[in-house]
């Protein structure tokens, strides 16, 4: 199972391509075609994406990013919120792979 981090990782690859496929997605992070799958539909059910012609085999031919898939990716802020990327332990608040500005 992908962590929130993988997810924002396949999300940010559909942003750069605009549009694509899941196979193109497997092909360029290297994950299992049931994870890319498994987080598309994830990210379809957030409505950070818009999966069309899915196939019985399971991928999905097109895959596109909405505006609010848009508007996370280049907002910082707004992806700790949508994915909660980062640990609270009391004293140490840990956040990974973003900047805040």
């Amino acid at each position: 199972m992908l962590s929130q981090v993988d997810r924002l990782k396949i999300l940010k690859v559909i942003y750069d391509e605009e549009s694509t496929s899941s196979k193109t997605i497997e092909e360029k992070i290297g994950f299992s075609k049931n994870d890319v799958i498994s987080a598309c539909n994830y990210l379809e059910g957030k409505g950070l994406v818009r999966c069309d012609a899915k196939v019985l085999s399971g991928d999905i031919l097109d895959i596109n990013i909405t505006s609010e898939g848009i508007d996370v990716i280049e907002n910082n802020q707004d992806i700790i919120k949508k994915f909660e990327a980062g640990v609270n332990l009391g004293i140490i608040n840990v956040k990974w792979g973003f900047q805040e500005r």
